[in-house]
């Protein structure tokens, strides 16, 4: 992935697709099994772009680390208070979102795919603060230079199937 900045105010950080965040937390309301999968892919809520998702996410690896069941009572139920949650509709959304689920067989690809948008989120927003403070050509063309080499290095363990977070390429 190639980035190029004339003016680094203009770049806009990688959004996730909604639908591949209704789709993994409709799998994982779905499939017993499928929110064990998300953890153990290490999941964040830093890693949904929407609020309600990061939200029901969080809710979801506290009940799993209880080892409360993840259902749509239960996930429904740890939210009754949130504002965010009900203003999207509350219990019908969650079920909303088992209408988007794609099956646990695909869940790592959906992992994969929030993971390295947070990953490419995280790589601008640095590179934007650092060019920020760059106080000639020479340091922003460093900084540029710095951005591309951590892009490459999350390329590769991308390209060997793992995960990786913004400390493993800097």
């Amino acid at each position: 992935v190639q980035f190029y900045m004339s003016d680094n105010s203009n770049i806009k950080p990688p959004v996730n697709k909604p639908t591949t965040e209704m789709e993994l937390l409709g799998t994982v309301l779905l499939f017993p099994n499928a929110a064990g999968i998300a953890i153990q892919g290490k999941l964040n809520d830093i890693d949904f772009s929407m609020d309600v998702h990061k939200h029901i996410w969080k809710t979801i690896d506290t009940l799993y680390a209880k080892n409360v069941g993840v259902t749509i009572g239960a996930v429904s139920d740890a939210l009754q208070n949130d504002k965010a949650f009900q203003a999207v509709g509350g219990t019908k959304y969650l079920a909303d979102l088992t209408e988007a689920a794609i099956g646990p067989e695909f869940i790592n690809g959906e992992i994969r795919e929030l993971k390295e948008c947070t990953l490419r989120r995280t790589l601008i927003s640095r590179a934007k603060q650092l060019a920020s403070n760059a106080t000639n050509t020479e340091e922003l063309v460093e900084v540029l230079s710095q951005l591309q080499d951590m892009t490459n290095k999350a390329d590769q363990y991308y390209a060997n199937g793992e995960y990786t977070n913004v400390e493993n390429v800097m």
